[in-house]
């Protein structure tokens, strides 16, 4: 399952630093060059990548967190109208977009969780340090962060909540970085399901083997056990014949 928390708090309304030299020569920046709207393509495309039936979830979240889909990767108009949906407004709050995430996997039994959060990282750090926790230590989620425009305050927050917990992060400044960094997103996430999809057959195929080698050892210790006592019968029934003589 994929967990996508998407920020689109008032900064992702703005460009990305290292295209806002072209607003320079135009009086209008183009929807490329602004965040929130690079993200909502960038993530269409990604999820498209995907197998159809792929579980994906995905949240919305200023100030506070919104559910805007949760269902199978094929289902791309219902995707892509649900991010259409999304507008910048607000502040951020990543401790209650975690939690949010934590909540809605808890308990749901099915593809690996991994969180993949997209944000500035200008959220308060203990809340989130607390949320992260929860979804690393207590529900076996990963997290892989794309800290957009990093500045002092989202590289604390990385080196803070991301790295201490195992997560992986990018750093993007441009449209084309956070393209770069997605598909190496997802193409991490193929590859660790593929692993984790090959230990757990692994795993059964080696407990089918002990299974099988406990039925067999069982099976001469019970048949070693029965020509045992025959062959006590018969010993003492010798030695009561020789004991009447």
């Amino acid at each position: 399952m994929w967990i996508i928390l998407l920020d689109h708090s008032g900064s992702m309304s703005e460009p990305f630093a290292g295209d806002r030299d072209l607003s320079v020569h135009r009086t209008r920046t183009t929807e490329s060059a602004v965040k929130l709207e690079a993200a909502k393509e960038v993530l269409l495309a990604e999820i498209g990548r995907l197998e159809d039936q792929f579980p994906v979830v995905i949240f919305g979240f200023t100030s506070h967190p919104t559910l805007l889909y949760d269902g199978e990767a094929g289902r791309h108009q219902d995707i892509k109208a649900a991010l259409d949906s999304v507008r910048a407004n607000d502040g951020t709050d990543i401790a209650a977009a975690l939690d949010a995430a934590a909540g809605h996997n808890s308990g749901r039994q099915g593809a690996i969780p991994r969180i993949l959060l997209i944000s500035d990282g200008k959220s308060d750090r203990v809340e989130a340090k607390r949320a992260a926790r929860r979804c690393v230590y207590e529900l076996s989620m990963g997290i892989h962060f794309i800290l957009i425009d990093p500045t002092e305050e989202g590289e604390a927050f990385v080196k803070e909540v991301v790295e201490p917990l195992g997560g992986t992060w990018d750093s993007v400044k441009k449209r084309e970085e956070l393209e770069t960094v997605a598909r190496g997103a997802t193409d991490q996430y193929q590859r660790d399901l593929a692993r984790a999809e090959a230990w757990a057959r692994q795993a059964d195929q080696e407990a089918e083997q002990v299974a099988h080698e406990v039925q067999d050892r069982q099976a001469v210790q019970f048949t070693a056990c029965r020509n045992n006592i025959s062959c006590l019968g018969i010993r003492h029934k010798r030695r009561l014949i020789v004991e009447m003589r």
